[in-house]
């Protein structure tokens, strides 16, 4: 027997164990580099709208919950969100008014909010820019939070406006308030939000993590659509509650004395026969009511212009499509 034939019989073939161990880490390994691979991909391709990354603090009543004061984080696609000590996504400002400023207010949604746009960029802060041109001391306030609808913001708007004391007030409508009652989301332990009845199978601890994840949040969207049923909800059977949710809110401007500007936002969803119809509608309102009202269509398209809204997003503009809503208010603010 030859030496190196003594040599190999000696050597102990590998386990089971260590090559179970070698194929886990390889298939782990794998893994690890198309998840790093995909999730490069949805960035670079916009594959998944921006996200907003700052915590909420439940709040009692309609309003339901607000921007934690001094949150802050970066998006999805880097955009930095901040939250002021009073819980809205502007700059510090002194609750009391100076003497000789005009303060303007605008209540909204994400729109409003400046969803996947710099905070400087969005149209409240061009609009302040605008208006200080004319050679007088103006503030524009952004009220505007995520995921809010009619109820939430009139809510939001008693609760905050009389100390605010806005001269006039601007109220972004979308088509999504129509309606029939607040949103239904709840606050989670690790301060995210979360529809409120929609069990997930993780921990809120994780929440933070996993949203941070384009892949992750490409994934849930996907899953979401799976399976669902053609809608059937009637949006314009909501329209006389909009009304009243509208009432409401000049109740409430009315008793601090602030003029009101209703503003209808379009977009690429849903289609520009709805947002004409709903034009329509508000108008005849706004007039009866001896209040100013703008279709914001005339700018962005009645049905949107891609070229002014975010990538992958039907719903919110881009820096050019704050631009152009900040121009078209701006006329009509005294």
């Amino acid at each position: 027997m030859s030496a190196s034939s003594t040599t190999e019989s000696r050597t102990p073939p590998k386990s089971l164990a260590r090559r179970l161990i070698t194929l886990a880490v390889f298939v782990i390994w794998i893994g690890l580099s198309v998840s790093i691979l995909l999730e490069l991909g949805i960035r670079l391709l916009h594959l998944v709208p921006d996200n907003a990354p700052i915590q909420y603090d439940a709040i009692g009543g309609e309003e339901s919950f607000s921007p934690k004061p001094g949150s802050h984080g970066h998006s999805l696609y880097g955009v930095l969100n901040e939250i002021n000590s009073l819980g809205l996504r502007d700059r510090e400002r002194p609750i009391e008014k100076a003497p000789g400023t005009i303060r303007v207010v605008v209540v909204g949604d994400s729109v409003t909010y400046a969803h996947g746009v710099p905070q400087e960029q969005s149209f409240c802060a061009q609009l302040e820019t605008l208006l200080r041109a004319r050679g007088r001391s103006y503030e524009v306030w952004n009220l505007g939070v995520e995921a809010y609808d009619s109820f939430n913001e009139n809510a939001r708007y008693e609760r905050l406006a009389p100390a605010i004391k806005p001269d006039q007030t601007i109220l972004m409508v979308m088509f999504n308030d129509l309606l029939p009652g607040p949103t239904d989301f709840r606050v989670t332990s690790a301060g995210t939000l979360s529809a409120r009845g929609r069990k997930a199978p993780y921990p809120d601890s994780w929440r933070p993590f996993l949203e941070s994840s384009a892949l992750f949040t490409k994934v849930m969207r996907v899953y979401g659509s799976m399976g669902d049923n053609p809608s059937t909800w009637d949006p314009w059977k909501y329209y006389p509650a909009m009304e009243l949710q509208l009432d409401r809110f000049l109740a409430t401007s009315n008793r601090l004395g602030s003029r009101v500007i209703i503003g209808l936002m379009s977009g690429l969803s849903p289609s520009g026969a709805d947002y004409r119809a709903l034009a329509a509608r508000l108008h005849g309102y706004a007039a009866r009511k001896g209040v100013t009202f703008i279709g914001l269509g005339e700018v962005l398209g009645d049905n949107g212009s891609s070229a002014l809204f975010l990538p992958g997003d039907s719903v919110h503009p881009n820096i050019e499509g704050h631009t152009k809503i900040a121009r078209a208010l701006a006329p009509l603010v005294q």
